[in-house]
């Protein structure tokens, strides 16, 4: 008579932990990607939600010290500092730099502004009108720059690399009539 037990083989035993080893590896792999994929996204979020505020306030009305303006965001690709952005009130376009600061915002560690958008200590201006300054002009959005010529109003973050080198990038785009998208 033969016994027939009941388990596992040493083989089938192997196989099982292989794959649970291989399903193991792929995960390790990919949750850096994933976690750095989200980390650009939060960033981007965070520069079109402060654009977002910088055009309700100025289509509002809204104003600081009693004076007419209008309400813009600086994107500084400080060489000195963690690039940030800072949202401001001003009353004049000469008074960009020199404008109120309502808050300032420094991107998060190892993410900056590629220097195809904003070079190295550049200064990026993105403001809003809403047609109550004649010298703004027309409703919609603006954009001046400080060190640079302004290619468009289009603000390019990068997860750097230790070399430098964006090695992921996420783009918000500032259309003329103050549409954000990224």
């Amino acid at each position: 008579m033969k016994d027939h037990t009941k388990g596992f083989t040493l083989i089938e035993l192997l196989v099982v932990i292989l794959i649970i080893a291989a399903i193991g590896l792929v995960t390790l792999v990919s949750a850096p990607e994933q976690n750095n994929a989200r980390i650009m996204n939060v960033a981007a979020q965070e520069i079109t939600a402060t654009l977002h505020e910088a055009q309700s306030n100025t289509l509002a009305g809204n104003q600081v010290g009693g004076a007419q303006g209008f309400w813009g965001v600086a994107f500084s690709n400080a060489t000195d500092t963690q690039p940030f952005m800072r949202l401001f009130y001003a009353t004049s376009t000469s008074g960009l730099a020199s404008g109120t600061a309502e808050g300032y915002t420094p991107l998060p560690a190892h993410i900056a502004y590629t220097t195809t958008s904003i070079p190295l200590g550049g200064v990026l201006y993105v403001y809003y009108s809403n047609g109550a300054l004649p010298a703004l002009g027309t409703q919609g959005a603006y954009a001046s720059c400080a060190g640079f010529t302004c290619p468009s109003t289009t603000i390019e973050i990068g997860l750097m690399t230790t070399s430098g080198a964006p090695a992921l990038t996420s783009t918000v785009t500032v259309a003329p009539t103050g549409a954000v998208s990224y």
